[in-house]
């Protein structure tokens, strides 16, 4: 069956969000743009050949992609609508989606490095106490939050944004700090754990960013973390949500501990 694509307009708006809303949680990031205030720009979709909405990608102009599609014909037509037109560096979405629009995006080039990730949920709160040290960061440890978070990403995806791009990305962790989106845990006078809250919505919430004292892994730190950011969030939303690398066996102890259960298939893509 023909797939036709085109870029999307405010007045599709509606039946994007409809057709995201068919999986809400593994399209929290998306579902929370399209259902807030904020300009609709970047959606590209595909219709078949009855007209019907079938397959959306959001692509930024810093090379971000996130599709979602009922089928890989969609995917693939979206991929190739895309090809030569915008770049991709970062691909994130369900597995098989992501696979087959970057099969028609790249053709035959490799990405650079491709990360099978799992979604984790949690939609119960722990009803134990919140620990003393659990509170938001400040602004005056932006510096040290941003130091934290570049180790992070260079151990989870192998680079530090504090090197490549210090400036933006010091922005982006103040940003994150001062609306209250980034969370510590202080134990024995140091931080010990830290979190951010990403994308937020009446559906629900996704965290990401974790990260851990090394000299402090193995001890309960990161599942005490967690517990507490989730009975904070689940007073506010539906459900909490997370993105995890599929061999990361100590972090899918933590959240199974803390309450999560993992649930779709992801596929995380760096092209280049």
């Amino acid at each position: 069956m023909p797939v036709d694509v085109r870029p999307l307009v405010e007045s599709d708006r509606r039946g994007v969000r409809d057709l995201l809303a068919r999986a809400p949680v593994v399209n929290l990031h998306l579902l929370t743009q399209l259902e807030g205030p904020g300009p609709f720009h970047g959606f590209f979709g595909a219709f078949d050949a009855r007209g019907s909405l079938c397959g959306v990608v959001q692509a930024t102009p810093s090379g971000f992609a996130s599709p979602w599609t009922i089928d890989l014909e969609a995917a693939r037509a979206l991929g190739a609508y895309l090809r030569g037109r915008l770049p991709v560096t970062f691909l994130l979405g369900p597995r098989a989606t992501c696979d087959a629009f970057w099969a028609a995006l790249a053709g035959t080039a490799s990405p650079r490095r491709t990360w099978d990730q799992r979604l984790w949920v949690c939609t119960t709160p722990w009803q134990g106490p919140l620990p003393e040290g659990f509170r938001r960061a400040r602004e005056s440890e932006a510096g040290e939050v941003s130091t934290r978070n570049g180790a992070m990403m260079l151990e989870d995806l192998g680079y530090d944004p504090s090197f490549t791009d210090p400036v933006g990305h010091g922005r982006a962790v103040l940003a994150r700090v001062r609306e209250g989106r980034t969370w510590v845990m202080e134990i024995e006078g140091g931080v010990r754990f830290q979190i951010d809250v990403g994308p937020a919505g009446p559906r629900g919430v996704l965290v990401g960013g974790t990260w851990v004292d090394p000299s402090w892994r193995g001890r309960g730190v990161c599942v005490e973390g967690m517990r507490a950011l989730v009975r904070v969030l689940l007073a506010h939303h539906p459900v909490v949500a997370l993105h995890l690398h599929e061999d990361n066996a100590p972090a899918a102890g933590c959240y199974h501990r803390a309450g999560f259960r993992p649930d779709a298939p992801l596929r995380l893509l760096l092209a280049g």
